[in-house]
């Protein structure tokens, strides 16, 4: 607080924040409270946000033990702090195997 003036600080507004907010003083006689609304719209300057899209998608691969193998895919753009790409295996309880080929 600075002097009389109170004040709630988003340094960088997001869809997440919409929402109501309401601020209360009070004293030993009373309490007072306002509300507002907040709306956060998109920037017209930024670029839409999608989600992310496989130009090549995963293909399945046939290994030889003891041999690399590599897997790749190819996205859209790449990937920043808020666009990840992540790996993982994935295990199933029935024999899948022969249903690759």
């Amino acid at each position: 607080m600075e002097g009389n003036k109170s004040q709630l600080h988003l340094p960088e507004a997001l869809t997440d924040d919409q929402g109501m907010y309401m601020v209360k003083a009070y004293n030993q006689y009373g309490m007072m409270q306002c509300k507002a609304m907040l709306a956060v719209l998109p920037d017209a300057n930024k670029p839409k946000e999608t989600a992310p899209v496989f130009v090549s998608k995963l293909q399945p691969i046939v290994g030889t033990i003891g041999e690399p193998v590599s897997f790749s895919v190819q996205l859209d753009k790449s990937p920043t702090e808020k666009y990840k790409v992540e790996w993982f295996k994935v295990w199933y309880h029935t024999d899948y195997h022969n249903d690759l080929f």
